[in-house]
């Protein structure tokens, strides 16, 4: 499956990524963001929640698969593990 199709299928999940990483005992952010190859500011926000005045986040758009396979790796997670569905607009719950 290509990159393309997996972000149409899912999305990164920042509380999921986050609990992997601590699941993991991986608490220092500097030190996970160079095992898996990206800088220190590219992983934080990928576990970034909100923006400063609380309002969600748009879903990733760019997002380095290599160094996110190397983050399922070295926190022993599955893809599924750390994203959620994405949901077509007639299936989001009214």
């Amino acid at each position: 499956m290509t990159p393309e199709a997996l972000q149409k299928r899912r999305q990164l999940s920042p509380t999921k990524l986050k609990r992997a990483r601590l699941n993991a005992q991986k608490t220092n952010v500097a030190e996970v963001a160079r095992e898996i190859g990206i800088d220190r500011a590219a992983y934080l926000r990928w576990e970034m929640q909100a923006t400063t005045s609380g309002a969600p986040l748009p879903p990733l758009t760019h997002i380095d698969y290599v160094a996110l396979n190397n983050a399922l790796v070295l926190f022993n997670v599955s893809y599924e593990d750390v994203t959620d569905p994405i949901l077509e607009p007639e299936q989001v719950p009214a």
